[in-house]
C-alpha cells in the first residue's frame, strides 16, 4: 500500500461536513486488515499521528486531521449474512450499501442514522444514532479493532466488561481506572460499571484505535408500518401532541417522533426549488408553524391501525384536521418523510457555506443536548428565548419526547457566532446540572470537545487519560 504525500489532489480529505479545515502530511487507503496494520507501522516509524476517516459525513469535525497521517477506511468493504442472523460488514461499508444488501432479506439493521453515505466505521466511531433513537454499539456482536501497536483484536460481545477497577484487554493487559454509574455529560470515552468493551470503544472517535469490521445483530422487519406528518399552528400544540402520543395506550407501536419548528419548516420551503427530496412532497399546509413526524411499526395491522386512529383523535382534539395530516404506509413513501431530517441540516450547511463566502471563518455550529424527558418543553422554551434574545437565526428539530433537540445556528457575522457559542455553553451548563448529556448522536469532534470536557468531572478526565495511556501510550492516534 502506498502512502501518498498530502497535496491539493487530496484536499477533500482535510475536512468533513462540519466545514472545519485541517491539515495533514500524508494519506493512505487501506483495502485490507493487513494494509491498515501497515498504516499504523508507517505512522509509528515516521512519528505521525493517525486520523481515521470514513466518508467524512460527520457534523462535528471528528474526521478533520490536525497533522499526521489520514487513514481513509472506505476500502474496508465486505458484506456477508451469517447464522444468527448476523451480518459481517467491513468498516468502509456505507449505510446505503448495507440497506441495499438487506433489501430482499427479512432482516433489518435497527440503528438508522440520518446520513446514508456514512460508513459503519464512522457510525461506530461516534456511536451514532438517528431518527429512531437507536445507538449503533448495542447492535455490534463482534468487533475487529486495530490497536496503536498494529495488532488486530477480535472482540466478541460479553468477552470483556468493566468492573469497579477497570477492564481486562484482549492482549492480556488491563485498563486500570475508576468506573462510573453513567457516562454523564459525555457520549464516549467514559468507563461505566458493567459496560462491555465494545460499547466503551464505540464513541471514542479514533482516539484509541479504529474499527476494521463488525458482526452486526439484525432484527426482523416489521410486517407493516405507518409514517404520519402532523402540521400544527403553534409550538405548544406540537409539544402537547408529542406528550399525548407518548402517553397514549398504544404508544408501544411508536418508533419515531420527530419535531420541526417554524424556522425549520421555512428553511425546507425555501429550499424546495433546489432539493429533489422536497420536490417529491406536496407543499406544506398554509398556517403550519410546527410539525411532528410519527412512525408506527408492528406485525399486527389491526393493532397498528388502532394506534393510528388513536393518534388522529388526539390530533383532532388539539384542533387538527385531515387537511393538516400526511400519512403513508408504503416504505418508499415513509422514506420520503424521513428525508426531511436529512435535508434540514443539509440546507443549514448550504446557508453557512454561502455566508462564509462573504465572511471567511464562519463554520457550522449546532447544539444537540439531551435533557430530562419531562423537561422537554422547558428546554424548548430555553432555546427559543436564547435565540430570540440574541437575534441570531436558528432552526430547531429533534426527538421531542426524549428532549433531544438539535439547534442549528445560522450566524452571519463573527460577533453572532460568538453569541451562539455563549448560548451553547449556557445551555450545556443547564443540561449538565440536570444530569443530561452534552454529546449525543454526532460525537464531540473538534467542535464540541472543549465544551464537553469543560463540564466533565475531574474523575472522568483522569479516567479518560488512563484509557489513552493504556490503549495508545505513544500517541499514535489523534
Amino acid at each position: 500500500m502506498k502512502i501518498e504525500a498530502m497535496t491539493d489532489k487530496y484536499e477533500r480529505w482535510l475536512g468533513d461536513e462540519s466545514r472545519i479545515r485541517g491539515r495533514a502530511d500524508a494519506v493512505c487507503f487501506p483495502g485490507s486488515f493487513e494494509e491498515a496494520r501497515e498504516a499504523v507501522s508507517h505512522a509509528r516509524r515516521a512519528g505521525l499521528r493517525i486520523t481515521p476517516q470514513g466518508a467524512r459525513t460527520g457534523l462535528t469535525g471528528g474526521a478533520v486531521p490536525e497533522g499526521g497521517l489520514v487513514v481513509d477506511c472506505q476500502g474496508l468493504k465486505g458484506l456477508e449474512l451469517r447464522e444468527g442472523p448476523v451480518l459481517y460488514a467491513g468498516a468502509g461499508v456505507t449505510l446505503e450499501e448495507l440497506h441495499a444488501f438487506l433489501r430482499k432479506e427479512p432482516w433489518v439493521f435497527p440503528p438508522n442514522p440520518t446520513e446514508e453515505s456514512a460508513t459503519l466505521g464512522g457510525l461506530f466511531g461516534c456511536n451514532a444514532m438517528g431518527i429512531d433513537g437507536q445507538r449503533t454499539a448495542p447492535w455490534v456482536r463482534k468487533l475487529w479493532w486495530l490497536t496503536a501497536t498494529g495488532e488486530v483484536w477480535e472482540i466478541g460481545r460479553g468477552s470483556y466488561a468493566f468492573d469497579d477497577s477497570g477492564c481486562a484487554l484482549p492482549d492480556g493487559g488491563r485498563l486500570s481506572c475508576e468506573t462510573f454509574d453513567s457516562p454523564g455529560v459525555l457520549g464516549g470515552l467514559v468507563a461505566v460499571k458493567q459496560m462491555d468493551l465494545i460499547d466503551f470503544l464505540a464513541g471514542t472517535e479514533g482516539q484509541l484505535g479504529m474499527a476494521l469490521a463488525f458482526e452486526l445483530e439484525l432484527a426482523k422487519k416489521p410486517d407493516c408500518a405507518w409514517g404520519v406528518l402532523y402540521f400544527l399552528p403553534t409550538d405548544p400544540a406540537a409539544m402537547a401532541l408529542c406528550r399525548a402520543v407518548a402517553q397514549a395506550e398504544n404508544s408501544g407501536s411508536v418508533t419515531v417522533m420527530e419535531y420541526y419548528d417554524r424556522a425549520a419548516l421555512a428553511l425546507l420551503s425555501e429550499g424546495r426549488h433546489s432539493t429533489a427530496a422536497l420536490q417529491e412532497l406536496p407543499e406544506f399546509p398554509q398556517g403550519a408553524c410546527a410539525a411532528v413526524y410519527v412512525e408506527l411499526a408492528g406485525d399486527d395491522p389491526d393493532a397498528l391501525e388502532g394506534a393510528l386512529f388513536e393518534q388522529l383523535d388526539i390530533f383532532e382534539g388539539l384542533g387538527g384536521s385531515e387537511e393538516q395530516t400526511w400519512a403513508a404506509s408504503e416504505r418508499y413513501e415513509i422514506d420520503r418523510f424521513r428525508k426531511l431530517r436529512h435535508v434540514v441540516p443539509e440546507l443549514a450547511n448550504a446557508k453557512t457555506d454561502s455566508l462564509s463566502q462573504a465572511v471567511p471563518g464562519l463554520t457550522r455550529l449546532s447544539s444537540d443536548l439531551k435533557g430530562p424527558a419531562e423537561k422537554a418543553e422547558d428546554y424548548l422554551e430555553m432555546y427559543r428565548g436564547g435565540i430570540a434574545q440574541s437575534g441570531v437565526h436558528a432552526v430547531i428539530y429533534g426527538t421531542a419526547a426524549q428532549n433531544r433537540f438539535h439547534v442549528n445556528f445560522l450566524p452571519e457575522t463573527p460577533e453572532e457566532r460568538a453569541e451562539c457559542e455563549a448560548l451553547m455553553a449556557e445551555w450545556a451548563a443547564r443540561a449538565a446540572a440536570d444530569g443530561g448529556q452534552i454529546i449525543t448522536e454526532n460525537g464531540a469532534g473538534l467542535l464540541k470537545r472543549e465544551l464537553a470536557l469543560r463540564f466533565a468531572p475531574e474523575a472522568v478526565k483522569r479516567q479518560i487519560k488512563a484509557a489513552k495511556e493504556a490503549f495508545d501510550p505513544e500517541g499514535v492516534f489523534k
